[in-house]
């Protein structure tokens, strides 16, 4: 990308100005259309800002002026401070996050047999390889593709159903969404008809067992 710059640059076409901002402008159309906020969506839009980075370095060589460099480097504090201040949290909870990991193995692994299979709704295949259990669903990751498969949700309610698993993991952030009606209602049917009991809650995490 830096050498296209210099190429074009030499030539003094304006060419490049007008195709890196139609790049930049298309490509956070690419990364808005899906309608889901995920940072690292954001990693795409990288390449699309090399060439207005390079062409802000030439324009602070061709003033030569300090407040150009102050006004620059501000304006990019300001883009970053979301992320800075994401970077900071991750940071702060990973020792938070590591205690919840051992507490939820420890109960999990307490409550189960080697070969006693759990579900865990939700995205969070690392338990299954912490525990070194398996799955009780061959869906282990659901969200969102239940929201628009719906032979997927299905069959994931079926395996909640069937009572394969000795242990239900669940956070209530994800399972109290409008989108996930059909998971609660079954798992709230499994409670009521008492073939599940509430076990205990780690931190965000509710653990159900299977009465057997």
């Amino acid at each position: 990308m830096p050498f296209v710059y210099l190429f074009f640059r030499r030539k003094n076409n304006i060419n490049m100005t007008i195709a890196s901002i139609i790049y930049l402008l298309l490509t956070l159309l690419l990364i808005i259309l899906p309608g889901r906020i995920y940072g690292h969506y954001m990693l795409f839009i990288i390449p699309a800002f090399i060439i207005p980075i390079l062409m802000y370095f030439d324009l602070i060589n061709s003033f030569k002026n300090i407040y150009v460099l102050i006004i620059g480097i501000l304006f990019i504090m300001f883009l970053c401070k979301d992320n800075m201040s994401t970077v900071f949290d991750i940071y702060n909870n990973l020792n938070t996050n590591t205690i919840t990991a051992d507490v939820l193995k420890t109960v999990i692994n307490k409550n189960t047999e080697k070969d006693d299979k759990i579900i865990v709704f939700g995205n969070e295949s690392r338990i299954y390889l912490e525990t070194k259990h398996l799955a009780a669903s061959k869906h282990i990751i659901q969200l969102p593709a239940v929201y628009v498969d719906s032979y997927l949700m299905d069959n994931f309610v079926h395996d909640l159903d069937s009572c394969s698993a000795k242990l239900i993991l669940y956070t209530k952030f994800k399972l109290y969404s409008p989108k996930n009606v059909i998971i609660k209602n079954k798992i709230d049917t499994l409670l009521k008809e008492k073939k599940y009991k509430e076990l205990t809650e780690v931190a965000n995490y509710v653990i159900l067992k299977r009465n057997d």
